[in-house]
């Protein structure tokens, strides 16, 4: 049977370099090595350039590593957000400039070898129009929860693509990545249990999970993982061999549904699709989220007076620009191009989900992180030439919210387990 194994490792840029180097060590570092003892092994692999900044300074080996194992041809890298915003929550031009800041920076460390085909959205969250997007720049395909897929059944004889459109579409087998992930199977014994007669149909399993979880979130379910890549019932393959395996006949065309690999079924009932970034009744995300459109929106869209200057350009090349004033005239004036910089470059770096990950409390809570977000956004709003003075003090007001009710409501313990 074809095992196809997507492993997504994602720190956030406000993570501390502590807790950097102890994941690196748990588990970076021996999944690199579990791929190095066995050159058949193949792996598919996310991740963020907010990670790959981050490696490349402090353990620059690593991404010498990797990239040798993807030139080998052993990794397969796929595209991503830059700083991992819930890409369906975002406007289309922060969806494509966070995915392009994520090349540009990925390519910058993995050089040629980084050239995905594929796309794994930030905590899989899907819609629509971020398919529309994946569309529009050319990806082959992008890989989602179990959960989005529109019917009953998911055929893993099957290979789906977008209803009218060319974008496959890859689940994850979603029962079986998670009993991985929390170790309720960690032995080649049980794996083959739970698959039972599955092991000798025709057909793959795509399994998908943070890499963290082997090492570091599971101490030695490495060795595991090793252990899968020598089971000779599975061949491991990377998600492109998929698609490219395919036969017309096998084709199933579908519209997957919006989604996040957060979600349970009784979610999937009552409508939540954002159970750990934007729960209906949880008063933090409604104040997160209210700061973070208030710096989306503090960051406006200029026109160059001079030179060349594209709408939310990755590079911005002059020094003065003019801009429509946020206030209620509307009128124009001029800021300084590189003020406007650092309130934009602030701001891709402050949609990274995490903080709403654990303002969630459900169950994870993490005081010092959710306020760090917060102070993040607020500085993006406090430092934009293009902001009002009203929303700098709104801002301010939000982030001081957030920071006491959150500290009000679960306190200062961190909660990770």
């Amino acid at each position: 049977m074809l095992w196809a194994p997507l492993l997504h490792i994602y720190q956030p840029p406000t993570q501390f370099k502590k807790v950097l180097e102890k994941i690196t060590r748990q588990s970076y570092i021996k999944i690199v090595e579990i791929l190095k003892k066995n050159s058949r092994a193949q792996l598919t692999l996310n991740i963020c350039a907010s990670l790959t900044e981050q490696l490349g300074k402090d353990f620059p080996k690593i991404i010498v590593e990797i990239k040798n194992l993807a030139k080998a041809g052993q990794i397969e890298f796929t595209a991503t957000a830059a700083y991992h915003p819930l890409l369906s929550k975002l406007p289309k031009s922060e969806m494509i400039r966070q995915i392009k800041l994520n090349s540009e920076i990925n390519k910058k460390y993995f050089g040629r070898e980084f050239a995905p085909t594929g796309f794994f959205p930030p905590e899989m969250a899907y819609s629509a129009k971020l398919g529309d997007v994946l569309e529009e720049l050319g990806f082959s395909w992008v890989i989602l929860e179990e959960y989005a897929y529109p019917g009953e059944f998911i055929s893993r004889e099957k290979i789906f693509k977008r209803k009218g459109k060319k974008l496959f579409v890859f689940f994850r087998e979603r029962d079986l990545s998670l009993k991985i992930a929390y170790a309720a199977i960690n032995t080649i014994a049980k794996l083959e249990k739970y698959l039972g007669r599955q092991l000798g149909k025709p057909g793959y399993l795509i399994t998908a999970m943070d890499g963290e979880t082997f090492g570091h979130h599971q101490k030695g379910l490495e060795k595991f993982l090793a252990d899968l890549y020598k089971f000779p019932k599975l061949t491991s393959v990377k998600i492109s061999n998929l698609s490219q395996i395919a036969k017309l006949s096998q084709i199933e065309e579908v519209e997957p549904m919006l989604s996040t690999w957060g979600i349970t079924e009784t979610d999937c009932r009552n409508g939540i699709v954002y159970p750990r970034w934007d729960l209906p009744d949880n008063p933090l995300h409604k104040l997160q989220w209210k700061l973070t459109n208030l710096a989306i929106k503090s960051v406006n869209s200029p026109s160059a007076s001079s030179g060349s200057a594209e709408p939310f350009g990755l590079e911005l090349r002059v020094e003065r620009l003019t801009v429509k004033d946020p206030g209620p005239r509307g009128r124009q004036k001029t800021v300084n191009s590189q003020q406007f910089k650092k309130a934009r470059n602030l701001l891709d770096k402050a949609l990274h989900s995490d903080q709403y990950w654990w303002a969630s409390h459900n169950p994870y809570w993490h005081y010092k992180m959710v306020v760090k977000g917060a102070d993040m956004l607020a500085a993006v709003v406090k430092v934009s030439p293009t902001a009002s003075k009203q929303d700098k003090i709104e801002a301010g007001l939000l982030r001081e919210k957030i920071a006491s009710l959150g500290l009000k409501l679960y306190g200062d313990t961190v909660i990770n387990h």
